[in-house]
This record gives structure tokens, sequence and C-alpha cells, in this order.
């Protein structure tokens, strides 16, 4: 599943503008689903990709190692299979103790 915190704020109006109050982001990750945090319309939202992240780390409380968790299980959604060991091996180099 696919979110972009940022554009989903800017029309749910009942979140107040925090992302830990989006109705779908807490039970999703929650269920252990394949999330895939992007960043939708950078010019529009005035956001990038590590704000993505942060915001929606922040909203489901996660930690550093889950962080990483979740990125590794990013790297099935990826279609360039070539891509895949690469981005994997990336992301395992990096330390979160």
């Amino acid at each position: 599943m696919e979110v972009c915190p940022t554009s989903n704020l800017a029309v749910c109006p009942q979140a107040t503008g925090i992302a830990k109050f989006l109705p779908h982001l807490v039970p999703f990750y929650e269920k252990n689903h394949n999330i895939v945090v992007c960043c939708d319309d950078t010019m529009l939202f005035s956001t990038h990709h590590g704000t993505e992240m942060f915001e929606f780390m922040n909203a489901v409380e996660a930690n550093p190692p889950q962080l990483k968790e979740l990125l590794l299980k990013n790297v099935d959604a990826i279609f360039d299979d070539d891509a895949k060991a690469w981005v994997r091996q990336q992301i395992e180099a990096y330390r979160v103790d």
C-alpha cells in the first residue's frame, strides 16, 4: 500500500493536520501491511521524502529498527528486479543501534 501523509492530510480534515489522526495509517501498519511511504507532489505540498517518512513513522510510533524492517519489506515492491539486491544491501548497511 502506498501512502503520502502530507497529501492525505490535505484531503482528510478530521485529521486536523496531524498524520497520527489519519484513520488509515495506524490500522494498516498494525496489520503488518507492506506500506510504501511516498512523496506526492513536492511543489504543491512543500514536502520531500524525508518529511513524509518522518510524519509516517511519528504517526505509527515506530522506532529506527522498525523503520529499517519496513524499508526492507518495501524492497519486494520494487518493479526493477535487478535493483532489489543493491537496494536491500544499502538498507542492511544502515545502523539502527
